[in-house]
């Protein structure tokens, strides 16, 4: 009986143990095929981000390949046309030359006086100056930034719209994301080693305004175009937003938002600055000819839509806004902010204008109609002047805008 029992027992642990042990195995396989499964899509999800990452790449190479040729050709027939005004002068002078050479070898009492022998000696010629060569390089930074840029916007989505079922892929998103992004902050600060000069950097303070302000161009306050609590001085140089006030209809009147554009459309390459005096927030902006007036719609508010591109200045941060985007910039608030825009190349900066000059954004683009410059004031008594290629950044506090607010 006690030999009987001892087997029964025996038979009964191994068989726990044998079902423990199938168990494990059981688990171990699951484990297994969860770990196949798991990198199959893993490496499934890996080429689909990176064949997107690797599409996006070619994308900015290709849009910046083709902003540099476009910026090539433009500088290339403006020297074109220049060389062709040189050519065209020397040609002349040569004339000149030679008939001055045979009147040289004549009697001189029979040199016939013409009005050029006794004007002053030349007239202006044309001025090739001392430009600095175009920025290439600027394009390719500014294409890496706007890269890693995009990649940031794409890793933040997918992990906004990760769902738990969805986890694992937007964790694979954002893994790739952020490995690229470390390898173009690499890329990034090779491109700074490499355009060390001054005229290459757009944040170099030194000649750079003085560079911009080659770029200056004369505009006017359209008074049509501002809202009823804002009043342009009669020169049209200066804005103040004021109670409401009686003002003629007009369809380019901005009818609910404290805003003025400019009447002179920006062209070619030009620069313009704008210095507010304001306790609050305020606005500039580029715009588009046909930007909405009518009403409290984001149509109508300068950088909420996809007919403007602005940078809202308060006292801490910047933050520029083009359609439903943002993105924040962390520097002190300057009272001057500079606008350069290339409409060829569909280049457009804004610029912090002070004893220094500091980039607060920049953006590469494609613009499709004439573009205005616009002024969005949002505080009672606040001041909005358009300065003039002789102004300083210290000039605001000389002029009377500067000494009514800062007495």
């Amino acid at each position: 009986m006690a030999a009987t029992k001892r087997l029964e027992e025996s038979f009964q642990k191994t068989h726990e143990r044998l079902e423990d042990r199938q168990k494990q195995v059981d688990l171990l396989q699951n484990k297994a095929a969860a770990v196949s499964s798991s990198a199959d899509r893993a490496l499934d999800k890996t080429d689909t981000v990176f064949k997107l990452i690797s599409g996006l790449l070619e994308k900015t190479k290709a849009e910046a390949k083709q902003r540099i040729r476009s910026q090539q050709e433009v500088e290339e027939h403006r020297l074109k046309e220049l060389q062709d005004k040189v050519q065209e002068e020397v040609k002349a002078l040569k004339t000149k030359y030679d008939y001055l050479e045979k009147l040289s070898q004549s009697p001189s009492g029979s040199i016939p006086t013409f009005p050029f022998l006794s004007e002053a000696e030349e007239a202006p010629g044309v001025s090739t100056g001392e430009e600095t060569p175009p920025r290439f390089l600027n394009v390719v930074r500014n294409a890496v930034a706007v890269f890693k840029n995009e990649l940031e916007v794409a890793s933040g989505m997918n992990a906004r719209n990760g769902a738990e079922d969805q986890e694992e892929d937007a964790w694979t998103m954002c893994s790739a994301c952020s490995f690229v992004r470390t390898y173009v902050q690499v890329v990034q600060e090779q491109m700074q080693a490499m355009t060390n000069d001054s005229w290459l950097n757009p944040q170099s303070a030194g000649t750079y305004r003085e560079e911009l302000l080659s770029y200056s161009r004369s505009v006017t306050l359209d008074p049509n175009t501002a809202h009823s609590r804002l009043s342009v001085s009669v020169d049209l140089n200066m804005v103040r937003f004021l109670m409401p006030q009686q003002q003629a209809r007009h369809p380019d009147r901005f009818t609910h938002y404290t805003q003025v554009l400019t009447k002179e459309v920006l062209t070619g390459r030009c620069y313009v600055e704008i210095e507010v005096i304001s306790k609050e927030c305020f606005t500039v902006a580029v715009v588009n000819k046909d930007i909405s007036r009518k009403g409290a719609s984001d149509e109508c508010s300068l950088g909420r839509n996809a007919n403007s591109w602005a940078v809202d200045c308060s006292k801490d941060d910047y933050i520029f806004r083009h359609k439903q985007t943002s993105q924040f910039i962390t520097a002190r608030r300057s009272d001057t902010v500079g606008i350069y825009v290339d409409v060829e190349v569909g280049f457009l900066a804004f610029y912090s204008v002070g004893p220094e000059v500091s980039l607060i954004h920049s953006v590469y683009t494609r613009f499709t109609q004439p573009l205005l410059a616009g002024i969005w004031l949002k505080g009672t008594a606040d001041y909005a002047k358009i300065c003039s290629s002789r102004d300083t950044p210290e000039t605001v506090y000389r002029s009377p805008l500067g000494k009514a607010l800062y007495k």
